[in-house]
């Protein structure tokens, strides 16, 4: 086993301590491998990972942040290991180049701020079930294995791809849609985000029918679904939607990662040391 093989396999054994904060980094580090490189650092039985890559090679990276070079995944046990990391950071960054940094943990985020001049630019929150959630399956939601194409226009509003969408229901995703006669009013898609974790997401209400309870139908028939095939939900959302953080919160759903992204830029464009 080569040195880049051992670090890899440290870094996939810290993440599993906590999959559903880390699911992104295994996720990443199974759909990536080819370009994601992976530091670790130990010290006193503590493990801290960086994992590194090319923002241009990942589709929604290049389209989210097209002035970063790379986008960077640091987590640390400890401050000890936050800093060490800022050290190995400070060596090997391309100074002159914009990053983005992802970090997934308050404290290691909060070291990085002292440290380097940030800007957020975006802050995501995972939602999931608390064990003992049940949720009923709406009389009235329809479940798809092949959405209509009306469908897919809604996901598509909501930032998916069609090829995303030929993916996923290539591989066992499922649709959940309120219909008026043909004509979807509120609908959302479940799918395969990581081994057990499956996403809820694509959640869409036709404007002239929202705030009825339509999208809390269709999530919670999700739910459901998911969690009678023994799967663990996800459902992702901007921290600026409110309306789709007080459906998660409705249905008893509670954060289990929060993600805050922030642009590193160039030394040139600093305006603190």
């Amino acid at each position: 086993m080569t040195p880049v093989d051992v670090d890899r396999l440290k870094a996939q054994t810290y993440f599993r301590t906590n999959p559903l904060r880390y699911l992104v980094h295994l996720k990443y580090m199974h759909l990536y491998r080819d370009i994601i490189s992976c530091t670790v650092l130990e010290h006193q039985h503590q493990t801290a990972v960086l994992l590194r890559y090319p923002a241009n090679r990942v589709k929604r990276d290049a389209a989210r942040y097209p002035q970063a070079d790379q986008v960077l995944m640091p987590v640390a046990a400890n401050d000890d290991l936050t800093r060490r990391l800022l050290d190995h950071i400070a060596l090997n960054l391309e100074r002159d180049h914009a990053h983005i940094i992802k970090f997934c943990e308050p404290s290691t985020e909060a070291m990085f701020q002292q440290h380097l001049p940030l800007e957020p630019v975006r802050h995501v929150m995972s939602y999931t079930t608390i064990p003992e959630a049940r949720y009923e399956l709406a009389p009235n939601v329809s479940i798809e294995t092949q959405p209509r194409a009306s469908c897919i226009a809604f996901y598509v509003e909501n930032d998916y791809s069609h090829a995303e969408m030929t993916n996923y229901f290539a591989n066992d995703a499922l649709a959940f849609t309120i219909y008026d006669y043909d004509d979807p009013i509120s609908t959302c898609i479940a799918f395969r985000f990581f081994e057990d974790v499956w996403e809820i997401g694509g959640v869409h209400t036709r404007e002239a029918m929202r705030h009825k309870g339509y999208a809390r139908q269709v999530v919670q028939t999700a739910l459901s679904y998911v969690l009678q095939q023994g799967k663990t939900p996800r459902y992702q959302v901007e921290s600026i939607n409110i309306p789709s953080i007080r459906l998660a919160e409705s249905l008893g759903m509670r954060p289990g990662a929060v993600f805050q992204h922030y642009l590193l830029p160039p030394v040139s464009r600093r305006t603190t040391p």
